[in-house]
């Protein structure tokens, strides 16, 4: 035993006769704090611009830093300011339905082919555009862009999934009533920009929801869905020339009849008031919220605070 403990302690000298930490360090006096370091230059990384044999703006900034590629397809004039009088929350009913079934795919093997291939894709709309985007690997790029080109080119809109959609959609609609900080940013909105594109509810009201049918859906789809009106940014471990060869194959391949021009609805600029204090009474509710938005010059800010 007594061998064991000498053993032990000559193995352990060479790393106890090592300086410390502090001792390998450049600082000679621990007691301040150092001097700061020179500011890293940011050089942002360059982008190739091409488009592909439909149409499509494409943009691609290569990083090969990790082997991840993120993308973003923007359909220009597809967002809330373009629904229909009358059908508003028609334009985000039909991007949330685009991966809903999609090229001879139902929505579950639409799901199943996602986490095979480790990739994330969603849609969603603000009052402008449209976006369709996709984060993947490297390594299932391809495949990647293979279920980008199905759901954007080729959606179902089936019946059963577009009434379960809606339902849900619905359901979200009548729950904004009691979640004051929505309540005052719809009424702000409105204030502001009227009844323009701008000034209507992104999701929609409940009353003009209820009426949106699937050949609504379909008829939007068909306007506004168009490579002419669309541009795909790509950034991560790709290579620019590679890539534009495989979205020509895919998305690229893609033809519509064109439009000759897309439909763009006035919205107006926002109403300058001097000033105005809305109240919207909602009776037994103990939570309350307060938007407050300025107007000047046509420059728009505002600012929301609840309790």
């Amino acid at each position: 035993m007594k061998a064991l403990v000498v053993a032990c302690l000559v193995s352990a000298a060479p790393a106890l006769a090592e300086p410390s930490v502090f001792g390998r360090s450049k600082l000679a006096d621990w007691t301040k704090p150092p001097p700061p370091t020179k500011p890293t230059r940011f050089v942002p990384p360059g982008a190739t611009h091409a488009k592909l044999a439909n149409g499509i703006e494409l943009v691609v900034i290569p990083n090969r830093m990790l082997p991840l590629v993120s993308m973003m397809l923007v359909v220009r004039n597809a967002g809330a300011s373009q629904d229909l009088p009358g059908k508003s929350g028609l334009a985000a009913f039909t991007a949330d339905l685009l991966d809903e079934g999609a090229g001879g795919l139902g929505a579950m093997q639409l799901a199943e082919e996602r986490e095979r291939l480790g990739a994330t894709i969603e849609t969603e709309v603000d009052h402008d555009s449209a976006f369709v985007t996709v984060s993947t690997l490297s390594t299932s790029l391809e495949d990647s862009l293979t279920l980008l080109t199905k759901i954007v080119t080729k959606p179902a809109f089936d019946a059963k999934e577009l009434d379960r959609v809606k339902g849900d959609r619905a359901t979200a609609l009548d729950l904004r009533r009691d979640r004051p900080r929505e309540v005052a940013e719809v009424v702000v909105d409105r204030v502001l920009y009227g009844a323009s594109g701008y000034g209507q509810p992104i999701d929609g009201t409940r009353e003009d929801f209820k009426t949106i049918k699937r050949d609504d859906i379909q008829a939007f789809y068909r306007m506004h869905y168009q490579p002419v009106f669309m541009s795909l940014v790509v950034a991560g471990d790709v290579d620019a020339t590679k890539l534009k060869k495989q979205l020509d194959a895919r998305l690229g391949a893609w033809s519509r009849p064109r439009c000759r021009t897309q439909p763009r609805r006035s919205h107006g600029s926002p109403r300058s008031r001097r000033g105005c204090w809305l109240s919207i009474d909602r009776v037994q509710r103990s939570r309350t919220c307060a938007s407050a938005s300025r107007v000047r010059s046509g420059v728009t800010s505002a600012t929301s605070r609840s309790r």
